[in-house]
């Protein structure tokens, strides 16, 4: 194989890798804790969309069925994990 494939395979695999998190406050905390956290979090910053809003591209809003769907802002959620204490590890 040529180097170059190698190398761009190599960059691509590390750019699809997860985003790992972890507590600076509690350096014992691990996955349960920061997934607790990061559901408050996400629960906190949910606001109702608008029907038929179509943003992020996923549909939100009525789905007809009496289910409302809520959009989630990521933004204040990333705020909310870091005033918890938890930060990007990688």
């Amino acid at each position: 194989m040529n180097a170059r494939v190698v190398l761009l395979i190599f960059l691509f695999l590390i750019g699809c890798a997860p985003t790992h998190y972890r507590s600076f406050r509690h350096p014992t905390y691990g996955q349960v804790e920061f997934e607790k956290d990061f559901y408050e979090c996400a629960r906190q910053n949910r606001a109702y969309a608008a029907a038929s809003k179509y943003a992020h591209g996923v549909f939100s809003g009525s789905a007809g069925n009496g289910q409302t769907y809520r959009e989630v802002d990521y933004g204040k959620m990333d705020r909310c994990l870091a005033s918890l204490g938890w930060r990007p590890a990688d």
